[in-house]
């Protein structure tokens, strides 16, 4: 045998072994064959001294590089669809273990990662991938710990076995560029929604996005990041789905240590997505993809439609609810839930991130009819004058997408289906929000939501007088425009303004409270003027029997 502590030719030594693992396949003793290495080269196999100097002490002991052993195990893996499980089932005679249980944990890591013809088939494999889970939450648990690296090159991995491409998570300074000239020049919608079709070149998949058409407010950049990241996740052409059971873990692990996703990103030339937003759009996508969505193991999907072995579970939502907690996102924890759970999840973790509350006084806060400003009041965060922060454009996101979104007459008042929220629940929780972070400043701040609202509604742009018996085009955000109106001015009955001063106040509506301008309320109204939709269901019965 070669001493590994001097320099050897690799090609020199696995050239015998190439061609006994042709011969296997050539004449069907594949699993033979790896019999024979198991019981010639076990030390190979696993990277590890010699059974014989277990008992000696040698100064220097050949132990075969990790190298060797990873381009062996490459050489057996590459070579059939179904060597790994035969090599994963054979027993090391000294430890009486399979394959992978008698190795040790760092060759673990090192092979569960090998790249093979642009694909990492090892965390295919059922056994190495419950592997995998259980080494990702023991880290959650701070049972153990596992190297950035790893981490890093594992997220790529589950990327990659789906044919996401990873070059579409750059972020191009061309990009940047335009959102910028068209807070100075007014650059059109068109030329920054074409980015996401230009840049991905996946036109007619995905989500797609609209564009205010300025970017004062920083929105537009925070869309383009959150939807392409989405899209780059989706469902390719890939004969493999994206496993969420690992990318999840591995990047909730990422962002608790504060570390990119893409390995040395400090010294890339360019930028890439976050790791939050990567991470949220994979919660997102995990918790609406279908059910009963098999994802292949190790073998082509044409050469095993019939082979139950090749295939594992659909996504397991619950153990990653539960690493979301463990890891303390709200975030990717509110993508994950959706619907109406998720929506309150992601304001919540705005309140208890800039005034203080906790969860329970956040929840309370939204859910309520009573609009109790209290522990807005006894908040420590110091309130002088208004100033847009991240939190305030989170929730202009929120209102964008479950608000001035909204098409169809069937969203109002209706079950909060997976991924869709009552508009009038929305902009009275988002409200409330933006209330509480510019409670110091409260007319500044509605100032300046009233002219971005007026802008995204393009009120301005039509007649303030609009004739619903008229032939001519009517504003497309009507709809809109009634959840606005509901929730700002029609408060429900029991709705009341809790203050220092309990008595000084009565059933208000929460424009009054926010001090929005009457001239601002009435072009909202105006322009949703003959939809029922604008007017609380016991408004309208109450009306009906007089």
């Amino acid at each position: 045998r070669p001493n590994y502590n001097e320099k050897v030719d690799a090609d020199a030594l696995l050239w015998p072994v190439k061609c006994l693992l042709q011969i296997g396949i050539a004449r069907n003793y594949l699993e033979t064959a790896l019999l024979l290495l198991n019981v010639t080269v076990p030390d190979e196999l696993r990277h590890r001294r010699r059974a014989h100097q277990m008992q000696e002490e040698a100064p220097t002991p050949l132990i075969p590089g990790l190298e060797m052993t990873k381009r062996l195990v490459t050489m057996i893996v590459a070579s059939d669809i179904m060597a790994l499980d035969m090599l994963l089932d054979c027993v090391d005679s000294q430890s009486q273990l399979r394959y992978w249980q008698s190795l040790d944990h760092e060759t673990q890591l090192s092979l569960s990662l090998i790249e093979i013809k642009s694909s990492f088939p090892i965390i295919r494999s059922p056994e190495i991938r419950a592997w995998v889970r259980e080494e990702l939450n023991m880290c959650l648990k701070k049972e153990a710990d596992l190297p950035t690296s790893w981490l890093q090159e594992l997220c790529i991995a589950c990327m990659t076995n789906a044919g996401c491409d990873i070059n579409d998570l750059e972020i191009d300074e061309h990009d940047e560029e335009v959102l910028q000239t068209s807070t100075l020049s007014g650059t059109s919608g068109s030329e920054i929604e074409s980015l996401s079709a230009t840049r991905m070149g996946r036109v007619g998949r995905g989500e797609s996005i609209s564009f205010d058409g300025s970017d004062e407010d920083g929105l537009n950049k925070v869309k383009l990041e959150m939807v392409e990241t989405r899209n780059v996740l989706m469902p390719s052409t890939s004969d493999y789905s994206l496993d969420y059971d690992l990318l999840i873990p591995c990047l909730l692990l990422l962002e608790c240590r504060r570390s990119p996703w893409f390995p040395n990103q400090q010294r890339q030339l360019k930028r890439h997505a976050s790791t939050q937003s990567l991470l949220d759009a994979a919660c997102y996508l995990a918790g609406r993809q279908p059910k009963k969505a098999p994802v292949l193991t190790t073998a082509k999907k044409e050469d095993t439609a019939d082979e139950k072995p090749y295939l594992f579970a659909d996504f397991d939502s619950t153990t990653a609810m539960r690493q979301c907690f463990l890891a303390q996102n709200v975030s990717a924890g509110a993508n994950l839930i959706g619907g109406k759970n998720g929506f309150v999840l992601h304001i919540c973790q705005v309140l208890m991130e800039e005034i203080g509350l906790s969860m329970a006084d956040a929840e309370s806060f939204l859910m309520s009819d009573e609009l109790d400003l209290r522990p807005v009041e006894e908040s420590k965060v110091e309130m002088t004058s208004f100033d847009l922060t991240n939190a305030h454009r989170k929730l202009l996101w929120l209102l964008d997408e479950h608000v001035l979104s909204v098409k169809t007459f069937g969203e109002f008042e209706t079950i909060h289906i997976r991924g869709r929220v009552d508009p009038v629940f929305a902009s009275r929780s988002i409200f409330r929000a933006w209330l509480s972070l510019s409670y110091g400043d409260k007319k500044a701040a509605s100032n300046w939501l009233s002219q971005w609202l007026a802008r995204r509604l393009e009120i301005g742009a039509f007649s303030c007088s609009i004739n619903i018996n008229s032939s001519e085009p009517t504003p497309s955000h009507r709809l809109a425009c009634a959840a606005l109106a509901r929730s700002l001015i029609w408060p429900s009955t029991s709705t009341t303004l809790v203050g220092p001063e309990e008595d000084s106040y009565g059933v208000v509506s929460l424009a009054s409270v926010m001090e929005f301008e009457t001239k601002f309320l009435i072009e909202v109204c105006e322009f949703c003027v003959g939809l029922v939709e604008s007017v609380p269901s016991g408004e309208l019965e109450e009306t009906s029997m007089m």
